[in-house]
């Protein structure tokens, strides 16, 4: 999880951050940024996690070892997972929540937060024990493709998947470095489509067609599935930009500290502000995709730390009708991952999956659960739990 305030500061510096640990509730990995008096400060906590040599050196291909239970890991190297030639695999039995509608395909995980849906295949990070997995999207047995080394030391920032890839950003802590990987998601080969200074790096990862879209120090960047062809496509157009999504020709992304949602054509060009400023103080998960656009309509979430409001919002992608749909004050639980179902928009709440007709109304529970990611695929919102991965009926 990551808490982000800044007070009256609409650029900040990253030279300016200073770090240190700390820990919160179930949903226990966050940072906050906070501007003091012309000071900002920058609070960490970890709980995924690269190797500790960093790579150096931007859109490299260079794959190097890193620990994978079935090989050996090779001291000294850091870096990326290598091929795998045979793949770990854990049987979790299938168990029921409160409702028969409701399946773990993983059970036994501890810290299951960015996930993706593609291909038949749901793919998730697990923070606490550094493993990308897989599961069939009917159940069945959980496969690792990697473990990665020293996984207490980084966090991931972003997961996609696309045509048997599963793309991912990392922040290396130990090395102030971050990592834009590619996963094959069958054998587990990883190569490295981008790197850079600092830990928010490749942040809120999204691929649509031929390239992956991330952020990158506040840019939003892009780069080709096959690593070549990297261009900056807005350079810092809010003060924290923290997940992007795609859709006909344009980048739409969400700033973090501030609240609201923006565009950029996919091909470079001027940003758009399309929502107002809500406040100068957020709080959101690593990697929790928190936004969408759907048709003419974006949606997203969005954690006011300065009124202790957990909003769902939406606005047209021309910048008008900006909506609050839902919202309610909390204090420390949190608005999560949001995704869409046929006139309805999904999303994880404080305790329950909910939901919304997307023009407004009375949310409905869906899964008594406190979810991170959530994800409709063919009729079905999987989501990821913590503890669990698993699948309901929308």
């Amino acid at each position: 999880m990551v808490m982000r305030c800044c007070v009256n500061f609409p650029m900040m510096k990253f030279s300016n951050l200073k770090k240190k640990t700390m820990m919160k509730n179930k949903k226990d990995r966050f940072t906050i940024l906070s501007g003091i008096s012309g000071i900002a400060f920058l609070f960490l906590i970890t709980g995924v996690a690269i190797p500790s040599s960093a790579f150096s050196g931007s859109n490299s291909s260079a794959s190097y070892l890193v620990h994978i239970p079935v090989v050996s890991y090779l001291p000294g190297r850091g870096g990326i997972p290598s091929t795998a030639t045979t793949l770990v695999s854990h049987s979790y039995s299938s168990s029921l929540f409160s409702s028969d509608k409701v399946v773990v395909l993983a059970g036994n995980q501890s810290g299951a937060e960015d996930m993706a849906v593609s291909g038949g295949y749901v793919y998730w990070y697990d923070f606490g024990s550094g493993q990308l997995n897989r599961v069939s999207e009917s159940g069945g047995p959980v496969t690792t493709l990697l473990t990665v080394a020293n996984y207490n030391h980084a966090a991931v920032y972003g997961l996609d998947a696309s045509n048997g890839f599963v793309y991912w950003g990392l922040g290396n802590f130990s090395s102030n470095t971050s990592y834009l990987y590619k996963t094959n998601g069958t054998t587990g080969t990883t190569k490295i489509l981008y790197s850079a200074s600092g830990i928010f790096g490749a942040v809120g990862v999204t691929v649509a067609g031929k390239h992956v879209y991330f952020i990158s120090k506040s840019n939003i960047d892009k780069v080709k599935v096959d690593g070549t062809g990297f261009q900056v496509l807005a350079s810092a157009p809010s003060p924290f930009p923290w997940m992007l999504a795609y859709s006909n020709g344009f980048v739409f992304w969400y700033d973090l500290s501030f609240g609201y949602v923006g565009k950029v054509p996919a091909s470079g060009g001027a940003p758009v502000i399309l929502s107002p400023q809500l406040g100068n103080s957020g709080t959101g998960y690593n990697g929790v995709r928190n936004l969408i656009v759907v048709g003419g309509e974006v949606y997203w979430t969005h954690n006011n730390d300065n009124n202790n409001n957990r909003s769902l919002f939406a606005v047209t992608t021309s910048g008008s009708n900006f909506t609050s749909l839902y919202s309610i004050i909390s204090g420390a639980s949190l608005f999560a991952g949001v995704s869409y179902f046929k006139g309805n928009v999904i999303f994880a709440g404080p305790k329950d999956i909910y939901s919304i007709p997307a023009t407004g109304g009375a949310p409905t529970p869906i899964v008594k659960i406190s979810a991170y990611s959530v994800e409709v695929f063919k009729k079905h919102v999987y989501f990821a739990a913590g503890n669990e991965v698993g699948k309901a009926r929308a």
